[in-house]
């Protein structure tokens, strides 16, 4: 549930937005919630840090020790970052990106609800951080698509009723924000059993603060590394041009829900596990989201073509099918690298994750410069894929898991290769894009047969029932 109904709030809201607000107000829309994204950093991994501790804590009393210093120490850093973002974003709008004046006027009306949205995202984390040391995910997946939901359905209801100015719907955006914030605050509040409010108690803050000062270096590099293309698109090319990349790229992202499930319900399991324990789950885990991401992605490239036609128009689809099939092959290699990124933090190893993010830093600006430069705006996605494929390769070398692990989901890897190549380089209509779909789905599934038999047995077993009612 925590994973369909996003998806379902994109199909309905997205084609909405496009057409009631326009590409260029769409794009500059993202451009913001990227800039958001970086000052995500003021969490400092403090909330990764609190689950990771709550997961092996088994007094009560420490928790609520734990949770309150979290609690307050987020707010302050989120407090400290939105006084940032409220002072430098105006400065990066106005000299750094590409937008009519007018679209910029309007997104700096709503600079104070801008930098509120940085505490809440933070406190926010926390109270998601509380539920996975519990290990109450199906709570806190619940929540999260329902506050995913509201972040999409708030800006479409408030442009319908108010209108489409970015002053309008920012402000909405953040309410919905807020609210999903809310519901996260009770949710873990009742699975902690808190009774009363606490004050930071300074003796968990070295404990805090020393785990998470890697993974906060990691919050930081890691949002560059995830959304920096989107901020050279709209500066080299222009706002309109983030508004194509953004609408596949959302298409994209929803595939990665699947891989971060998996790991997100591992990471306090594998906190707790022996090395060599913690390495046979990892290695599970590898060939698992494998299978599963190749199953979609492989089909999944080769469809997204007419789904975007379908969905946005032809013309919109003309422009944003090769970006899909690109941004596709990049998230089958990320849903793989979560596996040892996984591991590492769990094991208590955050600190080889993040010298390897900021090492590839100045390598990774350099590429989209000169991809975006060369090719233009397809040149965004191919550097994100790049990236990807590269990331997943040096976290599986570092984390111990097994090169051979890496190396069994080769066969999987070649039709994601296959499957891309068709889709750029033959250009298939509706039915032929159907037909290859149908080969790569036959083939994944041969292949789940194959390696993971018992795997294959429960899923056709299942389908079986399903089909049965």
């Amino acid at each position: 549930m925590g994973g369909v109904i996003p998806i379902a709030a994109s199909v309905a809201t997205i084609p909405f937005l496009l057409t009631h607000i326009g590409h260029a107000r769409f794009g500059v829309m993202a451009i913001v919630w990227t800039i958001v994204g970086y000052f995500g950093v003021f969490d400092f991994g403090l909330s990764r840090t609190m689950a990771n501790q709550i997961s092996k804590l088994r007094s009560a009393d420490e928790e609520l020790s734990v949770f309150w210093t979290t609690i307050w120490l987020n707010f302050i850093f989120g407090m400290v970052g939105g006084a940032l973002l409220y002072a430098t974003t105006g400065v990066i709008m106005s000299h750094f990106l590409k937008m009519p004046d007018s679209l910029q006027a309007e997104a700096l009306k709503s600079l104070p609800w801008i930098a509120a949205s940085v505490p809440v995202c933070t406190l926010s984390g926390v109270c998601v951080g509380a539920l996975d040391g519990k290990q109450q995910f199906g709570i806190a997946n619940v929540l999260q698509g329902l506050g995913s939901v509201l972040l999409q359905v708030a800006p479409m209801v408030s442009a319908i009723i108010i209108g489409p100015e970015l002053s309008v719907i920012i402000p909405a955006t953040v309410i919905g924000r807020g609210l999903s914030g809310a519901f996260l605050a009770v949710a873990a509040i009742r699975a902690l059993k808190i009774q009363s409010i606490r004050l930071i108690e300074y003796k968990q803050v070295p404990v805090l603060l020393g785990y998470s000062s890697w993974v906060a270096v990691t919050g930081l590099v890691g949002p560059i590394l995830e959304t920096f293309d989107r901020i050279v698109l709209g500066k080299l090319v222009g706002a309109g041009a983030v508004g194509y990349y953004s609408v596949p790229f959302s298409i994209a992202d929803k595939l990665r829900i699947f891989p971060r499930a998996v790991c997100r319900t591992l990471f306090p399991v594998l906190s707790t596990q022996t090395r060599g324990d913690a390495k046979i789950l990892a290695a599970r885990a590898t060939r698992v989201i494998a299978l599963a991401m190749t199953a979609a992605i492989a089909p999944g490239i080769q469809l997204v073509g007419p789904l975007l036609s379908i969905w946005v128009g032809a013309d919109f689809a003309a422009v944003a099918t090769p970006i899909a099939q690109l941004l596709l092959v990049g998230v089958w290699a990320n849903g793989l690298a979560n596996v040892p990124y996984t591991l590492l933090q769990a094991q208590g190893k955050p600190g080889i994750l993040a010298r390897f993010q900021v090492l590839e830093l100045v390598p990774f600006v350099i590429l989209v410069y000169a991809l975006i430069h060369k090719f233009g705006l397809i040149g965004a996605p191919l550097a994100w894929a790049i990236r990807a494929i590269l990331d997943s390769i040096l976290f599986f070398a570092v984390a111990g898991i097994g090169f051979s692990n890496l190396v069994r989901t080769l066969p999987s890897a070649i039709l994601i290769a296959l499957s891309l190549a068709s889709g750029l380089l033959l250009k298939p209509t509706i039915f032929q894009s159907i037909v290859i779909a149908a080969a790569f789905s036959v083939c994944s599934a041969a292949w789940l047969i194959y390696t993971e038999p018992v795997m294959a047995k429960k899923a056709f077993k299942r389908v079986g029932l399903a089909g049965g009612q």
